[in-house]
């Protein structure tokens, strides 16, 4: 965290205990399992032209979001304080209680929309800070929070949650900008892991990898260095996009995959990622 306010973490207080039924397929979260949703929020354009109420409505209603633990979110307009508040209320809503780390993706603030990142969580938020990466057409971050996540062997789970440039001035494919930005969040995932190898790392986001434009199922730098460390969630080609490109991603070590799909939800040019991680 930092002065200014451009870091913050807000602690609730447990109000009361959420009782939920058993999931009845793959797509509810299991007991003893963290549910993590990547989400680009598109910075709240289409909640605005919609509703509120409707993407409440989706969380209680889709079975791929339904306790969601954790919510790892990009393009959060954060001078807009109700785009970050509404999912803290959904967390809140479903477990009674929400933690909660957000950051500007840059330093200099004054736009309309002062773009950044938040990791909302039900778990208790131990540590978190912000990973400034290089600038590649626009400046650009990492979070990462330690959640107090009790599993086999550790105590908490590393969460990292990024979003990538997808254009450079009029290069509007620009892979090896792309792969200089990622290798910063590698390079601090990877020297977590050595310091604390018994800790799940999840890193999760929106990675902005088009391929080639042209074949979008083409696996770009950036992912095939993650897939070096890392376990991708869902490592098939799946489009995540509006159009058929697979920008968002959810990599993790030291944890099993239960399930992970991406939901049908048409509040953002990009839709959910789900993972359902056992602990």
């Amino acid at each position: 965290m930092t002065s200014r306010s451009r870091g913050w973490l807000f602690l609730a207080a447990a109000s009361a205990a959420l009782v939920l039924s058993r999931p009845a397929d793959a797509r509810h979260a299991p007991a003893k399992t963290l549910r993590l949703v990547s989400f680009n929020t598109a910075m709240g354009v289409v909640v605005k032209l919609r509703s509120e109420q409707g993407l409440r409505a989706i969380f209680e209603a889709e079975p791929a979001l339904r306790r969601a633990q954790v919510l790892s979110l990009q393009e959060v307009c954060l001078n807009d304080r109700s785009q970050l508040a509404l999912y803290l209320s959904l967390i809140e809503g479903m477990h009674g209680v929400q933690y909660h780390y957000a950051d500007y993706a840059s330093t200099k603030l004054g736009d309309a929309c002062d773009k950044g990142q938040a990791i909302v969580s039900s778990y208790p938020i131990v540590g978190a800070g912000t990973l400034r990466l290089t600038t590649v057409g626009a400046a650009r971050s990492a979070l990462w929070v330690d959640l107090a996540v009790q599993g086999p062997g550790y105590d908490r789970i590393r969460v990292y949650d990024v979003h990538l440039s997808n254009r450079e001035k009029s290069n509007y494919v620009p892979v090896q900008r792309r792969a200089e930005q990622a290798e910063m969040l590698l390079e601090h995932a990877l020297a977590f892991m050595h310091r604390e190898p018994r800790v799940p790392v999840i890193v999760s986001g929106d990675f902005n990898t088009m391929g080639t434009l042209s074949e979008p199922a083409e696996r770009e730098p950036v992912v095939l260095r993650f897939q070096r460390y890392f376990q991708a969630s869902r490592p098939d080609y799946t489009s995540t996009f509006l159009v058929p490109y697979q920008l968002d991603w959810i990599f993790y070590a030291g944890l099993t995959l239960a399930w992970s799909g991406t939901a049908p939800v048409r509040y953002s040019d990009h839709r959910p990622v789900v993972a359902d991680f056992r602990l």
